[in-house]
């Protein structure tokens, strides 16, 4: 089980925070994966179009107030797309086990050397990676990369969230079409004692936007995921994750905005779509991740998340990163 119970202490002991650089950790070493931590919340990323704390227990993917005495409220994020139009239905998906994206130019942070000449910085400190569908397993790759570039503030009133712009290629051969971009997130509001199972699912319908706190305010703050571009189609809250495409395909074009007011370990995943995509053109379609203190706290922030969102930043090269080897560089 990934879940326990641990005491406040460990989770405090645990908590790497303050990096001088968003490669290396508090020690000093550097690691194999980043972390958007300049701002009141931190957040690991993962290549392979992933969020997830590695070789740590509890995971401290999400920390909010990003500090040592902050909690944590993420075990796992990260992006489906799906599409029924290439006959078998193919779902490729983000995981740390399994995960189907394979990474052909690797992530990088704008803090480190190698930030590709000529991609804009959204804000205070970016990410950028690009992954090809090619390690897709049940019905095989749709044929897709996709560029996930994050990017985080340092400072109030905008240093409470960390946003992702994906663009997704179709590099296929074919029309896409009834395609679905999907963000799930195991969001585990682990307080004192690292219960995960008392979190509740709200819903804010005038800012589409799905949001979790516990039951009894051990941790009292609220996080929650909302959609500055694309097509918001619903949120649907779920404990287990299907094992087969067909499964996951399903929940990816759930249409309701679900409400849980039962205690449990939920997840969330925002639904997006349905969207077409020619042959060589992109789809571009932005989740952003927000905390809270309280619901009016996580509701300011989702608004100055809303302002902040650069928009489309213009046209990508179209070219395979797996043939040119482009860094994504814009136009």
């Amino acid at each position: 089980m990934k879940k326990s119970v641990l005491m406040a202490a460990l989770v405090a002991a645990v908590a790497l925070v303050g990096y001088a650089s968003s490669r290396y950790n508090s020690a000093g070493a550097r690691t194999d994966w980043y972390y958007h931590s300049n701002g009141n919340v931190q957040l690991c990323i993962c290549p392979g179009l992933y969020e997830y704390q590695p070789n740590q227990w509890p995971s401290n993917t999400w920390l909010y107030p990003n500090s040592y005495s902050g909690y944590y409220y993420l075990y796992e994020s990260g992006i489906w797309v799906g599409t029924d139009s290439q006959g078998p239905l193919k779902v490729s998906e983000s995981a740390h086990n399994g995960g189907e994206y394979h990474s052909v130019v690797e992530l990088v942070m704008s803090d480190d050397a190698g930030w590709p000449d000529g991609v804009p910085l959204f804000a205070d400190l970016d990410s950028d990676e690009r992954c090809d569908d090619s390690n897709a397993g049940e019905n095989g790759p749709i044929g897709i990369e996709v560029e996930r570039h994050g990017y985080s503030f340092s400072a109030p009133p905008k240093d409470d969230f960390i946003g992702f712009q994906y663009k997704i290629y179709n590099l296929s051969g074919g029309y896409l079409a009834n395609v679905y971009v999907s963000r799930f997130a195991d969001f585990d509001l682990g307080g004192s004692g690292y219960d995960c199972t008392d979190d509740l699912v709200g819903f804010d319908q005038g800012r589409q936007m799905p949001y979790m706190y516990d039951e009894d305010g051990d941790p009292s703050g609220y996080i929650s995921i909302i959609c500055p571009q694309g097509t918001p189609l619903g949120s649907k809250a779920y404990v287990d994750t299907p094992d087969d495409d067909a499964g996951k395909f399903q929940y990816m074009q759930y249409s309701d905005w679900d409400v849980k007011q039962t205690p449990n370990d939920w997840r969330v995943m925002y639904n997006t779509g349905p969207y077409t995509s020619p042959v060589d053109s992109y789809i571009t379609v932005a989740f952003v991740t927000v905390s809270g203190d309280d619901l009016a706290d996580l509701q300011a922030n989702a608004d100055a998340a809303m302002d902040s969102y650069p928009g489309d930043t213009g046209t990508v090269n179209i070219v395979p990163s797996s043939v040119g080897r482009v860094k994504a560089l814009y136009r």
